[in-house]
C-alpha cells in the first residue's frame, strides 16, 4: 500500500512538473489509483493549489500538524472522498419558498489555519474541479466493478437470469445491467445475487437437480428478495407519512400566519376606530365647550345690555305717544328713507332670531327677572305721566325675550321665592337639576287647577219625566202665576186679558203695598 502511495504520488509530481494538475485527462485506471490515494493535508494543497501554496508556504508547512492534533485517530492523513466530503458544501432539503440551502458540516480549513475567505473559497473550487474531473464522490467506472464483482457474476445470461431476479437486477440478451440502485447493495446481498447465479448454473448442467446446498442458497436469495422488497415498501410509506405530516406542519403553519395576520389586521384596524372616534369625541367635545362659551359670552352681553336699559334714559316712543302712533311714526321713517314697509303677514313669516338670553342657572333667572320687574317699574311711571299703559310684551321686546318665555321665568321665580330660596347662597345651582324647586308647581298653582267639587247629592233635585212629577211641574207653575196675578192687582196695574179694570198707583205707598 505505501509503496501504492508512493507511485501516485511520483505520477502525481510528474504531472504537476510537467503542467497544470487540471489540464491533464486522466485514464480510467488513474481515476482508480486517485480515489485510493491517501495524502495529508498539505500534498492535497501543494497537489490542488500550486499557485497558492507558493504564496503561503508558512500556512502550508503548519497544516499537517494542526490536522494530526484535530484529528489524530487519522494520522495525519486524508483520502479524496474525507477531502471533498469536507470541502465542498452540500444541498439541504429545499425550504418552503423552494430554495435551498448550502452548508458544509465542518469548516476544515478554518480549523487547519487558514482564517482569510478568499483563500477558502479559492481552495474549495480547486478541491470541487478535482472531485469532478476524477468522479470522487460519483460512481465507480465499470472497468472497477468488472474487478470487484467479476468473481461472483458469471458472463452468461443463461446462467445468471435466476440470480439477478432474485436480487432485482434486471437482464438483457448483451449481458448483465446493474441499475444505480445496486451499488448500493451491502457485500452480503452481493454474495447471495453471486450463489443464486451459481445455482441457476449448476440447475442447467445437472438437468435440473439442485443439491441441498443449492436450494438453501436459492431460498435465502428469495427470502433477502422480498425482505428488501418490503423494506423498501415500508421505506415508501414512511417517506409518504414523513411528506405528509410535513405538508400538515406547513398548513398549520400557514394558517396560524394567516391568523396572526388577521389577527394584527384586526387590531390595526381597531386601534384606527378607536382614534378616530376618540378624535371625533374630542372635536365634539370641543365644539361643544365653544358653543357654550360663546352662549355664555352671548348671554352676559344680553345681561349687561339689560342692566344698561334699565339704567339709561331711553324710553320706547309707544309709552309717550301709543302703539298707533309709534307704529305710524316709524312707517313714516322707513319710508322716507325709501326703505320698503313690510306687511304683517311678511313680518309673520320672517324667522325671528333666538335670544342669547338662555336661562341655565338660579342667578341667571334672578338677574332676568329683576330687570324685567324694573324695567316695567320705570316704565310704567313714564306711562302714567303721558296716560298710557305699559304692558309686558313692550318690556320682554326691549329685553330681547318672547312675552312666553318672560311669564316662564316669572313662574319659576315666583316658585323659588315662595319655597324660600336663596339667591345669593345657591345662585350657582343648575336648574334642571333642582326641578323640585323652580319646575314644580306650588300649592296654590295646583288648587288653581283643580276643577270645581261635583255636586252635593242631599240638595240636587232630579227631574223625571213620570205623571206624579208632571202633575207637581203644573201645581207649582198654577202657584207661581197665581202669585204673580195677586202681586199685578196689589199694584194697580191694568192688564189686556185680565177681568176688571185695575189702576197703577204711582206713589211709594202703593209701591211698598205691591211689594209686600
Amino acid at each position: 500500500m505505501a509503496d501504492m502511495n508512493s507511485d501516485m504520488v511520483e505520477a502525481d509530481d510528474n504531472v504537476v512538473m510537467d503542467g497544470d494538475f487540471f489540464d491533464h485527462e486522466p485514464s480510467k485506471t488513474e481515476k482508480l489509483d486517485m480515489r485510493k490515494a491517501n495524502k495529508p493535508p498539505s500534498e492535497w494543497l501543494k497537489l490542488l493549489c500550486r499557485d497558492w501554496v507558493v504564496d503561503n508556504e508558512a500556512l502550508v508547512d503548519s497544516v499537517d500538524e494542526k490536522f494530526l492534533i484535530y484529528k489524530s485517530y487519522l494520522k495525519g492523513m486524508m483520502s479524496p472522498q474525507l477531502l471533498c466530503r469536507l470541502s465542498i458544501p452540500h444541498a439541504k432539503d429545499s425550504s418552503v419558498d423552494g430554495s435551498a440551502t448550502a452548508s458544509t458540516p465542518v469548516d476544515l480549513w478554518g480549523v487547519l489555519g487558514i482564517d482569510d475567505d478568499f483563500d477558502k473559497a479559492y481552495i474549495i473550487a480547486q478541491i470541487e474541479r478535482f472531485s469532478s474531473l476524477y468522479n470522487i464522490r460519483g460512481q465507480p467506472p465499470s472497468d472497477d466493478v468488472e474487478g470487484i464483482f467479476g468473481e461472483h457474476l458469471s458472463t452468461s445470461v443463461d446462467q445468471a437470469t435466476a440470480a439477478a431476479a432474485a436480487a432485482g437486477i434486471a437482464v438483457s440478451p448483451q449481458g448483465v445491467v446493474i441499475p444505480s440502485t445496486a451499488w448500493n447493495l451491502d457485500p452480503t446481498a452481493a454474495a447471495a445475487a453471486a450463489a443464486a447465479a451459481a445455482a441457476a448454473a449448476d440447475v442447467n448442467n445437472t438437468a435440473g437437480k439442485l443439491t441441498k446446498k443449492q436450494a438453501a442458497e436459492v431460498s435465502k436469495a428469495h427470502k433477502m428478495a422480498k425482505d428488501a422488497e418490503r423494506a423498501l415498501e415500508v421505506e415508501r410509506k414512511q417517506t409518504q407519512k414523513r411528506e405528509q405530516r410535513r405538508l400538515s406542519v406547513e398548513r398549520k403553519e400557514q394558517r396560524a400566519r394567516e391568523r396572526e395576520t388577521i389577527a394584527v389586521r384586526k387590531a390595526s384596524e381597531r386601534a384606527t376606530r378607536d382614534a378616530t372616534r376618540e378624535e371625533r369625541r374630542r372635536k365634539k367635545l370641543e365644539i361643544r365647550l365653544q358653543r357654550e362659551k360663546f352662549a355664555q359670552e352671548q348671554k352676559e352681553a344680553a345681561l349687561k345690555r339689560a342692566a344698561e336699559l334699565v339704567a339709561s334714559n331711553r324710553v320706547p316712543i309707544e309709552i309717550t305717544r301709543g302703539s298707533a302712533a309709534a307704529k305710524a311714526a316709524a312707517n313714516a321713517a322707513v319710508a322716507a328713507v325709501g326703505v320698503p314697509v313690510p306687511t304683517p303677514e311678511e313680518e309673520a313669516l320672517q324667522k325671528k332670531s333666538r335670544s342669547s338670553i338662555v336661562v341655565s342657572t338660579a342667578s341667571d333667572l334672578h338677574r332676568i327677572v329683576t330687570h324685567a320687574k324694573n324695567l316695567w317699574t320705570k316704565y310704567n311711571a313714564i306711562a302714567k305721566e303721558h296716560n298710557q299703559k305699559v304692558n309686558w310684551i313692550t318690556v320682554a321686546r326691549e329685553l330681547g325675550i318672547h312675552v312666553k318665555v318672560r311669564e316662564k321665568y316669572q313662574r319659576m321665580h315666583s316658585r323659588a321665592e315662595q319655597r324660600g330660596f336663596d339667591w345669593k347662597k345657591n345662585g350657582h345651582w343648575k336648574i334642571k337639576d333642582h326641578p323640585q324647586i323652580f319646575l314644580e308647581p306650588t300649592q296654590a298653582e295646583q288648587k288653581a287647577k283643580m276643577p270645581p267639587p261635583p255636586p252635593d247629592p242631599a240638595t240636587t233635585v232630579l227631574i223625571d219625566h213620570s205623571e206624579a212629577s208632571k202633575d207637581m211641574v203644573d201645581q207649582v207653575t198654577n202657584d207661581a202665576v197665581a202669585a204673580a196675578a195677586a202681586v199685578v192687582d196689589a199694584a194697580g196695574v191694568k192688564v189686556e186679558g185680565v177681568a176688571g179694570d185695575h189702576e197703577v198707583p204711582t206713589d211709594e205707598t202703593a209701591t211698598a203695598a205691591a211689594a209686600a
